[in-house]
Protein backbone atom coordinates (compact mmCIF):
# COMPACT_ATOMS: atom_id res chain seq x y z
CA UNK A 1 0.00 0.00 0.00
CA UNK A 2 1.34 3.62 -1.10
CA UNK A 3 2.41 5.21 2.27
CA UNK A 4 0.53 8.18 1.33
CA UNK A 5 -3.19 6.65 2.08
CA UNK A 6 -1.82 4.21 4.90
CA UNK A 7 -4.53 3.38 7.27
CA UNK A 8 -4.19 4.74 10.82
CA UNK A 9 -6.17 1.85 11.86
CA UNK A 10 -2.74 -0.83 11.51
CA UNK A 11 -0.77 -2.00 14.24
CA UNK A 12 1.63 1.31 14.74
CA UNK A 13 -1.49 3.17 15.15
CA UNK A 14 -1.04 5.63 18.60
CA UNK A 15 -4.34 5.38 20.09
CA UNK A 16 -6.44 8.19 21.13
CA UNK A 17 -4.59 10.45 18.53
CA UNK A 18 -5.63 11.55 15.00
CA UNK A 19 -2.82 11.18 12.47
CA UNK A 20 -3.24 14.50 11.18
CA UNK A 21 -3.87 16.00 14.38
CA UNK A 22 -0.43 14.36 15.50
CA UNK A 23 1.84 15.86 12.32
CA UNK A 24 -0.32 19.23 13.04
CA UNK A 25 1.34 19.37 16.81
CA UNK A 26 4.83 17.86 15.49
CA UNK A 27 4.32 21.36 13.10
CA UNK A 28 3.31 23.51 15.65
CA UNK A 29 6.10 22.83 18.10
CA UNK A 30 8.99 23.12 15.32
CA UNK A 31 7.60 26.65 14.84
CA UNK A 32 8.53 27.93 18.06
CA UNK A 33 12.61 27.20 16.86
CA UNK A 34 12.47 30.36 15.46
CA UNK A 35 11.20 31.96 18.51
CA UNK A 36 13.82 29.93 20.75
CA UNK A 37 16.61 31.36 18.49
CA UNK A 38 15.32 35.15 17.99
CA UNK A 39 14.89 34.85 22.01
CA UNK A 40 18.74 34.17 22.68
CA UNK A 41 20.62 37.40 22.99
CA UNK A 42 23.78 37.18 20.51
CA UNK A 43 25.90 38.28 23.42
CA UNK A 44 25.11 35.15 26.01
CA UNK A 45 25.04 32.77 22.96
CA UNK A 46 26.27 33.05 19.44
CA UNK A 47 24.37 31.49 16.17
CA UNK A 48 26.51 28.87 16.04
CA UNK A 49 26.40 27.87 19.93
CA UNK A 50 22.95 28.11 19.88
CA UNK A 51 23.21 25.49 16.81
CA UNK A 52 25.78 23.04 19.03
CA UNK A 53 23.39 23.23 22.03
CA UNK A 54 20.43 22.36 19.74
CA UNK A 55 21.90 19.28 18.00
CA UNK A 56 23.68 17.73 21.19
CA UNK A 57 21.33 18.38 23.96
CA UNK A 58 18.27 17.70 21.10
CA UNK A 59 20.51 14.08 20.63
CA UNK A 60 21.05 13.54 23.86
CA UNK A 61 16.69 13.65 24.00
CA UNK A 62 16.82 11.18 20.71
CA UNK A 63 19.28 8.80 22.21
CA UNK A 64 16.95 7.97 24.97
CA UNK A 65 14.00 7.86 22.99
CA UNK A 66 15.53 5.66 20.72
CA UNK A 67 16.59 3.07 23.80
CA UNK A 68 12.24 3.23 25.18
CA UNK A 69 11.48 2.52 21.35
CA UNK A 70 14.43 -0.18 21.34
CA UNK A 71 15.72 0.94 18.48
CA UNK A 72 19.26 -0.26 17.04
CA UNK A 73 21.73 2.35 17.52
CA UNK A 74 24.71 0.90 16.82
CA UNK A 75 25.23 1.73 12.78
CA UNK A 76 27.05 0.17 10.11
CA UNK A 77 29.80 2.10 8.36
CA UNK A 78 27.48 3.57 5.18
CA UNK A 79 25.15 4.40 7.84
CA UNK A 80 27.43 6.02 10.10
CA UNK A 81 29.15 7.39 7.33
CA UNK A 82 25.46 8.96 5.94
CA UNK A 83 24.70 10.22 9.59
CA UNK A 84 28.30 12.19 9.39
CA UNK A 85 27.35 13.51 5.94
CA UNK A 86 23.55 14.61 7.13
CA UNK A 87 25.26 16.21 10.47
CA UNK A 88 27.71 18.21 8.34
CA UNK A 89 24.73 19.48 5.84
CA UNK A 90 22.82 20.12 8.85
CA UNK A 91 24.84 22.14 10.41
CA UNK A 92 25.29 24.39 6.99
CA UNK A 93 21.99 24.68 7.28
CA UNK A 94 21.42 25.70 10.88
CA UNK A 95 24.80 28.12 10.82
CA UNK A 96 22.88 30.24 7.93
CA UNK A 97 19.68 30.01 8.93
CA UNK A 98 20.37 31.14 12.32
CA UNK A 99 21.87 34.20 11.06
CA UNK A 100 19.07 35.11 8.50
CA UNK A 101 16.92 35.15 11.74
CA UNK A 102 18.54 37.57 13.37
CA UNK A 103 18.86 39.88 9.99
CA UNK A 104 15.04 39.38 8.74
CA UNK A 105 13.36 37.67 10.82
CA UNK A 106 12.39 34.35 12.33
CA UNK A 107 9.38 34.17 10.27
CA UNK A 108 10.38 35.11 6.84
CA UNK A 109 13.72 32.97 7.51
CA UNK A 110 11.56 30.32 7.50
CA UNK A 111 9.83 30.87 4.69
CA UNK A 112 12.89 30.88 2.94
CA UNK A 113 14.22 27.91 4.01
CA UNK A 114 10.70 26.48 3.37
CA UNK A 115 11.62 26.58 -0.35
CA UNK A 116 13.71 23.84 -0.44
CA UNK A 117 11.04 21.79 -1.81
CA UNK A 118 12.06 23.34 -5.33
CA UNK A 119 15.51 22.26 -5.08
CA UNK A 120 14.52 18.87 -4.36
CA UNK A 121 12.29 18.48 -6.56
CA UNK A 122 14.82 19.50 -9.51
CA UNK A 123 17.38 17.54 -8.15
CA UNK A 124 14.55 14.17 -8.15
CA UNK A 125 13.51 15.21 -11.77
CA UNK A 126 17.10 15.56 -13.19
CA UNK A 127 19.74 13.70 -11.34
CA UNK A 128 16.85 10.81 -10.20
CA UNK A 129 14.93 11.12 -13.35
CA UNK A 130 11.46 11.34 -10.87
CA UNK A 131 8.57 12.43 -12.57
CA UNK A 132 7.71 16.12 -11.07
CA UNK A 133 4.88 17.25 -13.57
CA UNK A 134 3.71 20.11 -14.41
CA UNK A 135 2.25 21.31 -11.39
CA UNK A 136 5.82 21.22 -9.90
CA UNK A 137 6.90 23.52 -12.87
CA UNK A 138 3.30 25.71 -12.02
CA UNK A 139 4.82 26.65 -8.50
CA UNK A 140 8.24 27.84 -9.34
CA UNK A 141 7.18 31.21 -10.97
CA UNK A 142 4.19 31.38 -8.42
CA UNK A 143 7.03 31.55 -5.30
CA UNK A 144 9.43 33.64 -7.64
CA UNK A 145 6.51 36.20 -7.64
CA UNK A 146 5.52 35.72 -3.48
CA UNK A 147 9.29 36.18 -2.65
CA UNK A 148 9.43 39.09 -4.43
CA UNK A 149 6.34 40.72 -2.12
CA UNK A 150 6.93 39.18 0.95
CA UNK A 151 10.93 39.99 0.99
CA UNK A 152 10.05 43.91 -0.07
CA UNK A 153 11.44 43.94 -2.86
CA UNK A 154 8.99 45.95 -4.89
CA UNK A 155 8.64 48.65 -1.99
CA UNK A 156 11.52 49.68 -0.94
CA UNK A 157 12.38 51.56 1.72
CA UNK A 158 10.89 50.06 5.49
CA UNK A 159 9.63 46.82 4.03
CA UNK A 160 12.89 46.37 1.83
CA UNK A 161 14.47 43.05 4.24
CA UNK A 162 17.92 43.22 4.10
CA UNK A 163 19.79 41.89 1.30
CA UNK A 164 22.26 39.74 2.97
CA UNK A 165 19.59 38.18 5.29
CA UNK A 166 17.42 36.93 2.30
CA UNK A 167 20.73 35.54 0.64
CA UNK A 168 21.32 33.58 4.26
CA UNK A 169 17.53 32.38 4.25
CA UNK A 170 17.76 31.37 0.75
CA UNK A 171 21.22 29.31 1.38
CA UNK A 172 19.13 27.79 4.17
CA UNK A 173 16.64 26.02 1.83
CA UNK A 174 20.01 24.66 -0.26
CA UNK A 175 21.56 23.17 2.39
CA UNK A 176 18.26 21.96 4.05
CA UNK A 177 17.41 20.45 0.36
CA UNK A 178 20.83 18.56 0.47
CA UNK A 179 20.57 17.38 3.90
CA UNK A 180 17.37 15.95 2.78
CA UNK A 181 18.36 14.06 -0.31
CA UNK A 182 21.56 12.67 2.32
CA UNK A 183 18.73 11.11 4.97
CA UNK A 184 16.88 9.73 1.75
CA UNK A 185 19.65 8.31 0.39
CA UNK A 186 20.86 6.73 3.93
CA UNK A 187 16.79 5.35 4.33
CA UNK A 188 17.57 2.89 0.86
CA UNK A 189 20.68 1.07 2.90
CA UNK A 190 19.73 -2.55 3.73
CA UNK A 191 21.09 -2.00 7.09
CA UNK A 192 19.51 1.39 7.53
CA UNK A 193 18.95 2.66 11.21
CA UNK A 194 15.18 3.20 12.55
CA UNK A 195 14.39 7.13 12.23
CA UNK A 196 14.73 8.14 15.66
CA UNK A 197 18.27 6.58 15.56
CA UNK A 198 19.05 7.73 12.36
CA UNK A 199 18.39 11.23 13.52
CA UNK A 200 20.78 10.52 16.95
CA UNK A 201 23.41 10.26 14.92
CA UNK A 202 22.59 13.16 12.78
CA UNK A 203 22.31 15.44 15.64
CA UNK A 204 25.47 13.83 17.28
CA UNK A 205 27.26 14.93 14.27
CA UNK A 206 25.80 17.92 13.32
CA UNK A 207 26.90 19.11 17.12
CA UNK A 208 30.59 18.43 16.59
CA UNK A 209 30.46 19.83 13.39
CA UNK A 210 29.13 23.05 14.61
CA UNK A 211 31.86 23.02 17.55
CA UNK A 212 34.39 22.84 14.89
CA UNK A 213 32.41 25.69 13.16
CA UNK A 214 32.15 28.05 16.24
CA UNK A 215 36.30 27.54 16.27
CA UNK A 216 37.18 29.36 13.24
CA UNK A 217 34.10 32.02 13.38
CA UNK A 218 35.25 32.87 17.17
CA UNK A 219 31.28 33.07 18.19
CA UNK A 220 30.29 32.82 21.86
CA UNK A 221 29.64 28.96 21.79
CA UNK A 222 29.28 28.65 26.07
CA UNK A 223 25.98 29.83 27.41
CA UNK A 224 26.65 32.56 29.42
CA UNK A 225 22.91 32.56 31.45
CA UNK A 226 20.65 30.56 32.82
CA UNK A 227 18.05 31.85 29.79
CA UNK A 228 20.15 31.34 27.15
CA UNK A 229 20.76 27.41 28.70
CA UNK A 230 16.72 27.32 29.02
CA UNK A 231 16.09 28.53 25.73
CA UNK A 232 18.69 26.06 23.86
CA UNK A 233 17.63 23.44 26.20
CA UNK A 234 14.02 24.39 24.67
CA UNK A 235 14.97 24.12 20.87
CA UNK A 236 16.63 20.96 21.31
CA UNK A 237 14.06 18.91 23.26
CA UNK A 238 11.09 20.61 21.87
CA UNK A 239 12.24 21.58 17.75
CA UNK A 240 14.59 18.93 17.42
CA UNK A 241 13.19 16.20 19.44
CA UNK A 242 9.65 16.02 20.23
CA UNK A 243 8.45 18.02 17.06
CA UNK A 244 10.34 15.63 14.63
CA UNK A 245 9.96 12.44 16.67
CA UNK A 246 5.81 13.28 16.08
CA UNK A 247 6.03 14.36 12.81
CA UNK A 248 8.08 11.60 11.53
CA UNK A 249 5.22 9.27 13.43
CA UNK A 250 2.18 10.70 11.68
CA UNK A 251 3.38 12.12 8.39
CA UNK A 252 3.38 8.53 6.78
CA UNK A 253 -0.07 7.72 7.82
CA UNK A 254 -1.86 11.06 6.30
CA UNK A 255 -2.65 11.63 2.50
CA UNK A 256 -0.14 13.48 0.43
CA UNK A 257 -2.22 16.24 -0.24
CA UNK A 258 -3.04 16.66 3.45
CA UNK A 259 0.56 16.12 4.81
CA UNK A 260 2.07 19.10 2.37
CA UNK A 261 -0.80 21.60 3.81
CA UNK A 262 -0.07 20.63 7.35
CA UNK A 263 3.86 21.06 7.07
CA UNK A 264 2.82 24.41 5.99
CA UNK A 265 1.55 25.14 9.31
CA UNK A 266 5.32 25.85 10.04
CA UNK A 267 6.45 28.66 8.18
CA UNK A 268 2.99 30.08 8.63
CA UNK A 269 3.02 30.13 12.31
CA UNK A 270 6.41 31.36 12.41
CA UNK A 271 5.53 34.20 11.00
CA UNK A 272 2.48 34.70 13.37
CA UNK A 273 4.77 34.64 16.08
CA UNK A 274 7.73 36.54 14.33
CA UNK A 275 4.80 39.37 14.24
CA UNK A 276 3.07 38.39 17.74
CA UNK A 277 5.96 38.25 19.70
CA UNK A 278 9.18 40.58 18.11
CA UNK A 279 6.81 43.28 16.63
CA UNK A 280 8.12 41.82 13.21
CA UNK A 281 4.65 42.90 11.22
CA UNK A 282 4.18 42.29 7.32
CA UNK A 283 2.76 45.47 4.92
CA UNK A 284 -0.05 44.48 2.55
CA UNK A 285 1.90 43.01 0.07
CA UNK A 286 4.36 41.33 1.87
CA UNK A 287 1.47 39.52 3.16
CA UNK A 288 0.37 38.37 -0.09
CA UNK A 289 3.90 37.74 -0.92
CA UNK A 290 3.81 35.59 2.20
CA UNK A 291 0.15 33.60 1.20
CA UNK A 292 1.27 32.83 -2.75
CA UNK A 293 4.77 31.67 -1.71
CA UNK A 294 2.98 29.29 0.92
CA UNK A 295 0.48 28.39 -2.05
CA UNK A 296 3.66 27.64 -4.12
CA UNK A 297 5.30 25.26 -1.74
CA UNK A 298 2.45 23.78 -1.16
CA UNK A 299 1.87 22.77 -4.86
CA UNK A 300 5.73 22.34 -5.21
CA UNK A 301 5.60 19.69 -2.44
CA UNK A 302 2.63 17.82 -3.32
CA UNK A 303 3.55 17.87 -7.21
CA UNK A 304 7.13 16.73 -6.49
CA UNK A 305 6.82 12.80 -4.64
CA UNK A 306 4.29 10.49 -4.92
CA UNK A 307 4.25 10.21 -1.12
CA UNK A 308 4.68 12.44 1.93
CA UNK A 309 8.40 13.71 1.96
CA UNK A 310 10.15 12.32 4.89
CA UNK A 311 10.62 15.01 7.11
CA UNK A 312 13.46 13.82 8.95
CA UNK A 313 14.51 16.93 10.78
CA UNK A 314 12.73 20.24 10.41
CA UNK A 315 15.72 23.02 9.81
CA UNK A 316 13.49 25.61 10.96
Amino acid sequence: MDDSRADATGPNRTPGLDPSLGVALGVVAISFAPVFVEGIDPEELGPTGIALWRTALGGVALWILALVRRERLRPSRAALGFAVLAGALFAGDLWVWHRAIHRVGGGLATLLGNVQVFWTGLVGAFVFHERSGKRLLAAVPLALAGLALATGMLEGGASRADPGGLALGLATSGFYAAYLLTVRRAQRLPDRLGPVAMMTWTSFACAASCALLALVDGGRAWPTSASAWGLAAGLGVVGQGFGWVTIATFVPRVPVGRAGLLLLLQPAFSLVWAAWLFDRDLSALQTVGAVLTLAAIYVGSTASYPRPPAPVAPSD
